[in-house]
């Protein structure tokens, strides 16, 4: 396991990724999931962000989608493949959907949390291949 700038997990990071990850909700193609965020915002989203996983397909564009018309409209995602390394950076997602191309095929874990803001609010993600 590695972070977004390569250097290895510690234990810790390492045993938070495993939990994050076993408790990530299933998105299905197409179709909108709706759930509450953490209060952590900033850059990191903390330890209360919220995780969903999608099994993608090497080569194969993703593009996902925050829906706007809940609570939470502007949110920062980011995503890891099964063995911790970036599926794609943190990125801003708020007006316009975010596509990445996925580099190896199995699940991969895309964390949620508010631009701003210290309270829970409630969003909609989905993702389309």
């Amino acid at each position: 396991f590695t972070t977004a700038n390569s250097r290895p997990l510690t234990a810790a990071e390492a045993a938070q990724f495993a939990a994050n990850i076993a408790s990530a909700t299933l998105l299905t193609s197409n179709t909108f999931v709706t759930g509450t965020s953490g209060t952590s915002s900033g850059t990191s989203g903390g330890t209360d962000a919220k995780w969903h996983s999608y099994t993608v397909t090497s080569g194969t564009t993703y593009t996902i989608t925050l829906d706007t018309t809940k609570v939470l409209t502007d949110a920062y995602i980011q995503g890891y493949y099964a063995d911790g390394s970036s599926a794609f950076t943190r990125h801003n997602i708020y007006s316009s959907p975010y596509s990445f191309t996925a580099s190896v095929s199995g699940p991969v874990y895309i964390k949620i949390w508010p631009y701003s803001g210290s309270t829970s609010k409630t969003y909609g993600l989905k993702i389309t291949p």
